[in-house]
């Protein structure tokens, strides 16, 4: 049989205690637990969030571009049209230059 002075760190009712500090340090790691838990949702919607905004710009970026490529057709078909038309008003002009000539 032992005894309070033969063994010093046994207190009665101690094991209450150290039940208690048992349940604080599970609830601490519970609590740390959540917090990394939240953490890690926060930066998984915060990187979702950047995925759709560089998603929105690639998105914004290509309809500039295709209306840009658009305007430049554009602007290139009404070139060719005028120089096509310059052509031949320049051939009709040497042609009727030769018919006279050959006269």
């Amino acid at each position: 049989m032992t005894t309070r002075e033969e063994v010093p760190d046994i207190i009665p009712g101690g094991h209450f205690r150290e039940g208690a500090a048992v349940a604080q340090t599970l609830a601490q790691l519970a609590a740390l637990k959540r917090d990394m838990i939240e953490r890690r949702h926060l930066e998984e919607m915060r990187d979702i969030k950047h995925e759709q905004e560089r998603a929105e710009t690639l998105q914004r970026q290509a309809e500039r571009d295709a209306e840009r490529k658009a305007e430049m057709a554009e602007r290139d078909r009404i070139r060719d049209e005028k120089t096509a038309e310059r052509d031949a008003e320049r051939k009709a002009e040497m042609a009727e230059r030769d018919r006279i000539r050959d006269e």
